[in-house]
Parts: structure tokens; sequence; C-alpha cells
């Protein structure tokens, strides 16, 4: 599966080091891409240019499930600015698809 984000900019999206493990960075991104796929129902992947909406929800995502396993905190939860984002998206891939 092609990945909304890069290794690079998912280890951004998380202030990480650049030896965190690979592997799990790609886990993350691949996870990411397929949650938007599933939501939208369009495959953000398959333009030249990936639109930065996606890109940014794919970072919120990749977030929550990467901070997910800490304790709560306010600052980490990215429910409603994912859910917006999603909606906003859902409306361009019904747009891609009619026309």
């Amino acid at each position: 599966m092609e990945k909304i984000l890069t290794v690079e900019q998912t280890r951004t999206a998380l202030y990480l080091d650049f030896d965190y493990d690979e592997e799990e960075l790609i886990r993350l991104s691949i996870l990411a891409s397929s949650y938007l796929k599933t939501k939208t129902g369009f495959d953000w992947t398959s333009e030249s240019e990936i639109e930065p909406l996606a890109i940014q929800a794919a970072i919120l995502y990749v977030r929550m499930q990467f901070f997910d396993n800490t304790q709560y905190k306010k600052e980490n939860d990215y429910t409603i600015g994912l859910g917006s984002l999603i909606v906003d998206l859902q409306a361009i891939a019904l747009d891609k698809v009619v026309a």
C-alpha cells in the first residue's frame, strides 16, 4: 500500500529522533493511509500531489495512535480536528469521484 506520509514526515509528526525504529514509522504511516481510505472511500496516494488536508489528517491520526498508550492528555486528543478533516475529505473525495 502506498503511504500518505513519508517516514520522515511521520518521524517529524511524532517529534522523534532519527534513529527511531523505521519499521514502526512505516507501520503507522500505512495505518493512517488505510484509515483515510476507509473513511473517505478515496485513495489519496493515487494523485501526483497528495491533498494537504489528507496529509494533515494522517499526521493527526498517527499522533493519536502513537500517544494513545500514554495517560490521557488533552493536548494529544485530536478527535475533533480529525473528525472535521474527515468530513472535509469526504466532500473532496465525492467531488473527485463524481467529476
